[in-house]
Formats: structure tokens, C-alpha cells, sequence
């Protein structure tokens, strides 16, 4: 198959770049018109909220004070009926008849009328005794009489401490009679009441003072006047007392129940301000603590007030942004058109590409940066196909001239078999038995290296290669070389390198001279060992190969470097003997295999022999 086939794929129907591109842009451009008026709607909402909020704090404050004045006034008043002969009289001098019990009445009426009516917020005053015994008026009601069924906790409202004041909730006018439970309580009857302990003198009872309850009223409007101009009807403003419950209701149905806003304000804070609820109908709730009453006055303000106000900006907002968003799609598609005609031209070339066409190119002449730009990779972008192509038809050829070398090569063991084994019998014809056992020994040592490549192998199988590598050695050196090995047999499937110890072995040999001096001994030992070798390593047994020689030994310097190279793994080569570079190669193949910590330990004394340790990673069964 032609390689520009794979190039090919079916055409997929897609959306235009056009539509693409009005479609984004529509999806982005329309929340960000919409959002920012929603949001700036909704912060002057909030600002509205937070000016009516410090409005009407600054209006109950103003109110604070009138009511303060008219509570007062109320109080003083009070105080000086409470210094009134004719009252005192009455309570503390008893009528000698009927007339004269008559006349005191009297008195103690027009003087308590003459009081109320000269302050209209005044709207009542009951005086009582401990004993029981009471007098006072409200408007047209006058209250006479010695009753012991007065309530008790009017007592229990009232201070040990003399002229002290303490504001009581609402109640009807009724209860300044001895019957306080007949009566209807609507708005209208009620007023707010206060209590006050006063002691008199009694003159029938010289022992001490006989402590008075003055029990007075100021009218719902004396207090509604005080604060009438920042109420409304939609934003009406009322007054609870210190236990939650409507001392002044903005409509009867709810007077002196508690609001069900009352459990979220904040007791401890003089003013608050907060959203909620009221007969299903969103509210904001702006509550004011008076002092030192402990009331609280409350305006409610429904949030379609805001809203209202929102209503004209949000549209105005709304019908520019539209107006804006019509003008930004004119110019839009105007400028769509101009930028996607090149795209739909790169677009209908790489059609072409896919159905193989690689030798077209694009004229790079768009007006836009960036189609230009486009213009160009895509052409680059072509020419690097055409040189993949070329590239990978190159690396064909070349791959099939490595196969035919591989092929080759496969002959090249096969003809060194045969012509090593033609050279023994020749030898053995003519009576050279050495040379004849020098070349058996010889193919015994290239077998492995011509057979089945694997990097790694058994024990066993390199101590053979070894065995016949030191055997070529005795063939060459005689009786002058001794070697031994210590191998104990349940290590001999541990897995090992190739060639690992040929180097080690052939540095015993032939960096030692052999002229006047003893056989060289050479001994390999293997065992197992768990202490620290070149390097500290994880907890583990490692597989140990020392292998001894008492030949001549390395000079100290020779030493030192070669152990640093081992140390540093340099693998550069050095000029002389005892370079090293076998070693070190077979250090840095040990280090590959299994890690840094693993590698050559290598001592000698010069003149005395050499010690090497191998240290391996423990590996178990065949390569």
C-alpha cells in the first residue's frame, strides 16, 4: 500500500468556523453583559438597605430622646400629685361620715381630672396602699375602693428603693379597677404603664413610713407622635416591650402579641439590622434599644421597596446591553468572515493532505499575523512529512542491509570452528600436541562467546569458562600457575554476569613476572556476606567472590588510582600496566546490573599479591 494512503481519513460533517466562533462568543458575551447588571443591582439593593439602615437609627435616636422627655414629664407629674394634701388625706385620714368620705373623693377626683386634662400624655394614675386601699383616675373612669385582690406581682414590679421607676408593659384601662379582667383590651383602651414606690408619713402611724405603689400611664399616641415621622404604611414602624410583645402595633390584629421576627435580635446590641420573613413576604427588620426603658422600636421595611427602586436601572442596564450585544455580533461576523475565509482554505487543504495530496503548499499571503503564521507551519509542516518519508524509506534500506550483514555474520562462528579444528589436526599430524591441545582448549573458551548472547548466566557455567581460560594459561605458562576454587554447590544457579572473572584472572597473570620466583597460586572462594560492601546498601545477603594471588602486587600509586577510579567510575583508559581498564569495566557492569552499592573491593601490597572482592546481587536460577 502506498504510504500516502495512511494519510487518509473520512470527512466528518462539522459545524463552520463561523457558526463556531458566533456561538462562543454570544455564550461569553452575554453572561458578562448580564452578570454585571445583576450584580450591580444587587449591590444598590444592598446600598439602599444599608442607607435606610443608618437613616432610620439616626430617626430612632431623635425619637429616643422625645420619648425620654414625654416618659419624664409623665414621671414628674406623678411625683407631684403624689405631694398632693387632698390624696394624702384620703389614704391616710380616715372620714369621720358619710359626707365627709364623700367630700374627700371628691377633692382627689378633681384634682387628679385637673391633672389630666392639663397633660393630655398623661392618661392615667392609681395610688395604692399595702393595705389595700386605692384611688386614682384614667379619662372617664374614677377608682375608689379597699380591696385586698389586687395583683401581686405589682408589688413584686415595685423597688425597695424610693422614687424609683420601672416601665411595665400595656394594659387596659380597665385594670385600674378592682375588676382589672372585665373590660375589652384593644389597641384602643390600652395604655403604657409605669410603677413607682413612694413612702408617706402616716400620721395615724407614727412607728415608720406606709411604702405607696403610684401606678401612672402615658397614652399610646403621646409615644406613636414621637416617632410618626419615619413610620409609613408600607415601612411601619413599632414598639416592643423588654419581654418581645407590641406595646404600639402598626395594626390591631397583632397588638401585644410578640413578632416572629423578635428571636433574631440581638439582645445585647443597641441597634440591628437583618432580613426576614413576615407573613411569607421578605423584610428588612431595623430594630433600635431605648434606655433606659429597655424597649425596642422596630421598622419594617419590605425589600420590593429596593427592588423598586432597582427595577428602572436593571431594564436601562439591560436594553443597552442589548443594544451593545446587536452592535458586537455586526462586528463580529464582519470580522469572522475576514479571518475564517483563510482558515476555511488551510481547512479544505488539510482535506487534501488526508487524501494523500502531500505536494501541495499554501500561498503564504494572509493579511493577519496569525493565518500567516499558520500558513507557513502548515507548509513546514509538509515539507518535514516529505522528509519523514524520505527518512523512513532510507532507514528501510538500511535495515534490510543490516539483515543481510546479520545474515552474514551467522557464518563467521561456524567458519572459525572449522578452520581452528583443519589447524589441531594439522598440528597433530605433525606431532605438535601442544599447539593441538592449545587450539581444543581455545574453541572450548570462544564457544560461549559465539553462542546464544544473554547478559546474565549461571555460577557454574562461569567458573567453567573460567576453568578452561586459566587451562589456555597453564598451556602457555606450564606448571608456573595453580589455580583453585572454593564453590560451594548450593551456590551454583546463582545468576552472574558473563565474563566477569576473565578479566580479574587474566590481571593475576599477566602483571606477574615468572622468571625466579615460586608457581603463582590463584584462589577463588565464593560465599555469601550481609556486611557492608563497596558502598552501604539495603539489608540483604550479597553474593562475594574473592579471588587471591600472591603474584607481585600493585604499586601503592597504582593502587590509589585505580581505586579511585573504581570509587569515581571513570572508565577512561590509562597508558602502562596496571591501568586498571579491565577491572574497571567490570566494576561499572556490576554496577549496572544491580546498583551503585555493589561492585570491586581491591587491596594489594606490592611484592606480596593482590586481593579483589566481587560483590553481586544474590539472583537465583537461569538466565
Amino acid at each position: 500500500m502506498n504510504i500516502r494512503n495512511r494519510f487518509r481519513r473520512p470527512r466528518l460533517p462539522e459545524p463552520t468556523l463561523l457558526r463556531r466562533l458566533l456561538t462562543v462568543s454570544l455564550l461569553l458575551v452575554i453572561p458578562a453583559i448580564v452578570l454585571p447588571v445583576i450584580l450591580t443591582a444587587d449591590l444598590f439593593s444592598r446600598d439602599l438597605e444599608l442607607n435606610a439602615e443608618q437613616q432610620s437609627i439616626t430617626a430612632f435616636q431623635t425619637a429616643e430622646n422625645r420619648i425620654n422627655s414625654v416618659l419624664s414629664s409623665v414621671s414628674s407629674v406623678a411625683y407631684r400629685l403624689y405631694l398632693d394634701d387632698d390624696i394624702y388625706s384620703y389614704l391616710f385620714s380616715p372620714s369621720a361620715d358619710a359626707y365627709s368620705e364623700i367630700t374627700a373623693r371628691r377633692a382627689v377626683t378633681r384634682t387628679i381630672t385637673e391633672t389630666l386634662g392639663a397633660t393630655p400624655d398623661l392618661g392615667g394614675i392609681l395610688f395604692i396602699r399595702e393595705t389595700g386601699s386605692y384611688c386614682g383616675a384614667a379619662q372617664n373612669w374614677r377608682f375608689f375602693g379597699d380591696s385586698q385582690e389586687l395583683p401581686a406581682w405589682l408589688w413584686d414590679a415595685c423597688s425597695d428603693s424610693p422614687y424609683t421607676v420601672q416601665w411595665l408593659g400595656a394594659l387596659p384601662q380597665q385594670f385600674l379597677s378592682a375588676n382589672a379582667v372585665s373590660g375589652s383590651e384593644t389597641a384602643s383602651d390600652m395604655m403604657i404603664f409605669g410603677v413607682r414606690t413612694s413612702f408617706y408619713t402616716s400620721a395615724s402611724h407614727t412607728a415608720g413610713e406606709e411604702r405607696v405603689m403610684i401606678l401612672f400611664a402615658v397614652t399610646q399616641s403621646a409615644l406613636s407622635r414621637c416617632y410618626e415621622q419615619i413610620a409609613s404604611p408600607e415601612t411601619p414602624v413599632e414598639l416592643l416591650g423588654t419581654d418581645g410583645r407590641r406595646l404600639i402595633s402598626a395594626t390591631a390584629s397583632g397588638f401585644y402579641e410578640v413578632p416572629s421576627y423578635y428571636a433574631s435580635i440581638d439582645p445585647d446590641a443597641r441597634s440591628t439590622s437583618f432580613r426576614a420573613d413576615i407573613d411569607g413576604v421578605a423584610h428588612q427588620i431595623i430594630t433600635y434599644r431605648l434606655e433606659p426603658t429597655g424597649w425596642t422600636l422596630v421598622k419594617t421595611i419590605p425589600l420590593s421597596v429596593y427592588t423598586a427602586n432597582t427595577r428602572l436601572l436593571t431594564v436601562t442596564a439591560l436594553v443597552v446591553g442589548a443594544i451593545t450585544l446587536a452592535v458586537l455580533v455586526c462586528l463580529l461576523i464582519l470580522w469572522a468572515r475576514r479571518f475564517c475565509a483563510p482558515i476555511e482554505e488551510v481547512t479544505q487543504s488539510l482535506s487534501k493532505v488526508q487524501e494523500g495530496d502531500l505536494d501541495l503548499r499554501l500561498p503564504e499571503t494572509a493579511n493577519t499575523a496569525e493565518v500567516l503564521l499558520l500558513e507557513r507551519q502548515f507548509n513546514r509542516m509538509l515539507d518535514s512529512i516529505n522528509e519523514l518519508l524520505c527518512q523512513r524509506a532510507e532507514d528501510e534500506r538500511a535495515k534490510l542491509e543490516l539483515e543481510m550483514r546479520s545474515l552474514q555474520t551467522q557464518l563467521t562462528p561456524h567458519f572459525l570452528y572449522n578452520t581452528i579444528t583443519s589447524i589441531r589436526f594439522t598440528a597433530q599430524l605433525r606431532g605438535d600436541t601442544v599447539v593441538a591441545d592449545m587450539l581444543v582448549t581455545l574453541a572450548r573458551l570462544l564457544r560461549p562467546v559465539f553462542s546464544e548472547w544473554t547478559p546474565e548466566w549461571t555460577l557454574s557455567e562461569e567458573l567453567a569458562f573460567s576453568e578452561n581460560y586459566m587451562a589456555l594459561m597453564r598451556l602457555r605458562f606450564g606448571d608456573r600457575i595453580r589455580f583453585l576454587v572454593d564453590s560451594p554447590g548450593e551456590l551454583s544457579d546463582c545468576l552472574v554476569p558473563r565474563f566477569t572473572l576473565q578479566p580479574v584472572l587474566e590481571n593475576a597473570c599477566e602483571h606477574t613476572s615468572f622468571e625466579g620466583r615460586p608457581p603463582l597460586s590463584v584462589r577463588i572462594r565464593i560465599h555469601t556476606d550481609t556486611a557492608q560492601g563497596p558502598s552501604p546498601r539495603d539489608a540483604g545477603p550479597a553474593l562475594v567472590i574473592d579471588v587471591e594471588d600472591d603474584g607481585d602486587g600493585i604499586p601503592p600509586e597504582k593502587l590509589a588510582a585505580l581505586q579511585e577510579k573504581l570509587h569515581s567510575g571513570d572508565t577512561a583508559p590509562q597508558p602502562g600496566p596496571h591501568s586498571g581498564i579491565g577491572l574497571v569495566n567490570v566494576n561499572r557492569r556490576i554496577q549496572l546490573n544491580y546498583g551503585p552499592a555493589y561492585g570491586l573491593c581491591v587491596d594489594s601490597r606490592e611484592g606480596e599479591g593482590t586481593h579483589i572482592q566481587l560483590w553481586l546481587g544474590l539472583r537465583r536460577g537461569r538466565a
